[in-house]
């Protein structure tokens, strides 16, 4: 597992509060909305890296997720508030690792982990090089 933050790395973090059809018969986050927490956090931290996603995908620049991995410490409940620290853990000619760990308010880790991503143009078949903007990325 990445240790979080990488060392370097720029963090970022969003808060959120979680929903009641986030959890699962036993009162806690179901495991699988974790990997969805880990896509707010990556997409919250290109934006506010300056670059959007969407208009990636407008220009044909695809980062589709070739690998997840999370590593579940602690349950959360319907209501409790959670952070989301996201940074970038690597930047290939193609690629890029994000790495994240998920706290509740008092700073207790709940989950980490880490995506793998590979830019694909429109065919969506073959690697592409990244674009020129996801350079900011690193900042």
């Amino acid at each position: 597992m990445t240790p979080f933050p990488p060392a370097g790395a720029a963090e970022r973090t969003v808060r959120l509060r979680v929903r009641y059809d986030e959890v699962d018969g036993m009162g806690v986050v179901h495991h699988p909305n974790f990997l969805v927490y880990f896509e707010i956090g990556r997409t919250e931290y290109m934006r506010e890296a300056g670059v959007r996603y969407a208009d990636l995908e407008r220009r044909g620049f695809l980062l589709v997720v070739t690998a997840a991995s999370a590593r579940y410490l602690a349950n959360v409940a319907y209501d409790d508030e959670i952070v989301v620290r996201t940074a970038l853990a690597s930047m290939g000619r193609a690629s890029l690792r994000f790495a994240y760990a998920i706290e509740d308010s008092k700073g207790r880790i709940l989950c980490e982990g880490t995506t793998d991503h590979c830019c694909v143009g429109p065919d969506k078949k073959r690697p592409i090089r990244l674009p020129p903007e996801l350079a900011r990325l690193k900042r």
